[in-house]
């Protein structure tokens, strides 16, 4: 998958940049608590996911919940 195949499924990133191996790095995370009924079904503060890519494509990516 292309960076821009996952930011026209995923929507405006939070955050992009480039990672600490020099690829390409998007970041999205979810904060609002009250204004999302995914992270109130799991009783979690913030939810995130970071892909990175290179030339290839992506390369690897992380997902998660922040605990408090």
């Amino acid at each position: 998958m292309a960076m821009e195949e996952a930011m026209a499924r995923l929507g405006r990133s939070s955050a992009v940049g480039t990672s600490a191996r020099g690829r390409r790095l998007l970041r999205y995370a979810v904060r609002d608590l009250a204004a999302s009924a995914f992270l109130q079904r799991y009783d979690m503060p913030s939810y995130y996911m970071t892909l990175e890519f290179d030339g290839g494509g992506l390369a690897e990516y992380r997902f998660g919940f922040e605990y408090p």
